[in-house]
């Protein structure tokens, strides 16, 4: 089912709807437990249309999932996971009740400040996760 969701966003002429096909693929690969697959396709997805908020929000999820070997690197992916809901509230009024229930927890997942200082680590510095750019929190 997926080879056919990729030809139908090769089909398709409405970036809104090759965004909500990609959505789609991502989500197969989020139910087979693939998440950077289905972070990949969450890309895709607000790729084709950047005002599509529950991509966003949905990318979060495979962030967070995917796997990492320790703590630190597990809380830099939630700093990006972050970085994805509030995007998603920022571009599409629609994500903001989802957005407001789930964010505490990605925070809750940020690493301790406490330890951060012996590792010498500095908030608010710029780190890449995944590709991408994001900014180091702590809780």
């Amino acid at each position: 089912s997926i080879r056919y969701m990729e030809e139908a966003i090769e089909l398709e002429k409405s970036d809104k709807m090759k965004a909500r096909y990609a959505h789609s693929i991502a989500k197969l690969y989020f139910e087979k437990k693939q998440y950077l697959k289905a972070h990949q396709w969450c890309k895709k997805s607000y790729g084709f249309d950047p005002t599509y908020g529950w991509a966003y929000l949905y990318d979060a999820s495979c962030i967070s999932r995917v796997p990492t070997t320790n703590q630190l690197d597990r809380s830099k992916q939630f700093n990006l996971a972050y970085d994805k809901i509030m995007r998603a509230k920022a571009v599409d009024p629609a994500c903001t009740e989802a957005v407001n229930k789930v964010a505490w927890g990605y925070r809750e997942n940020w690493y301790p400040r406490s330890e951060a200082f012996f590792k010498n680590l500095k908030e608010g510095v710029t780190i890449t996760v995944l590709g991408e750019q994001t900014v180091l929190r702590f809780k």
